[in-house]
């Protein structure tokens, strides 16, 4: 990445890598400056496959939470009966009918859906979010 991006900003000292700013990084540095060491909002482009990918992107963390809430011991009838649109359906049911096996021990392990965690790494933090860690 060309220094110059960098020479009369810094990052946040608040600031932790993530998947997608490292994908901002790795995709377009320009980009990266931009949001991340500028932090300069970054307008959407207007057209039917971004809409359409921003649609899908909530209907994941809808999806998400649905299974955050069943791995919390949220009935899965009660969760199913609150579904309204045809993808998270059949997302639903696909992970009902294929969701991973009990792991041996797993009543006495402990379970923590949507686990985000961080670390210092090269004198900055890296934030990395678990769909579930389980610890026995």
């Amino acid at each position: 990445m060309p220094s110059s991006l960098f020479t009369q900003h810094a990052l946040p000292l608040s600031f932790q890598f993530s998947q997608a700013s490292l994908q901002d990084f790795v995709d377009c540095p320009l980009r990266f400056s931009l949001r991340y060491v500028r932090q300069v909002a970054w307008p959407a482009i207007e057209s039917e496959p971004v809409e359409r990918a921003e649609q899908r992107m909530l209907l994941g963390q809808a999806f998400h939470q649905m299974v955050q809430q069943h791995l919390m011991g949220v009935p899965e009838a009660r969760i199913a009966a609150l579904i309204r649109e045809p993808a998270l359906e059949q997302w639903w049911r696909n992970y009902i009918t294929y969701r991973p096996a009990e792991l041996p021990g797993s009543a006495e392990a402990t379970r923590s859906p949507e686990l985000a965690l961080s670390a210092p790494l090269a004198g900055q933090r890296l934030i990395a979010k678990y769909d579930l860690l389980v610890v026995q």
